[in-house]
């Protein structure tokens, strides 16, 4: 509502703009910043996990380990 625009118009220009639907740039974006923190910090796998907005760490290696 925000924008004046339906749901699914949004989701149609999001997708024309950004290449992909708004779920799949965030679930990509919640999996670069996990692999960021995994690289360039002290905090365990369940952290980054909880941090990035994962279940659990063995829900982000799955992912991880997909790509």
């Amino acid at each position: 509502s925000r924008l004046n625009m339906s749901r699914s118009t949004f989701i149609r220009h999001f997708t024309k703009i950004c290449g992909c639907p708004p779920h799949q740039y965030i679930h990509e974006y919640r999996i670069k910043k996990a692999k960021e923190y995994m690289k360039d910090s002290y905090m365990t796998t369940t952290e980054v996990a909880q941090k990035c907005g994962f279940y659990d760490a063995s829900h982000l290696q799955k992912y991880l380990y997909n790509k």
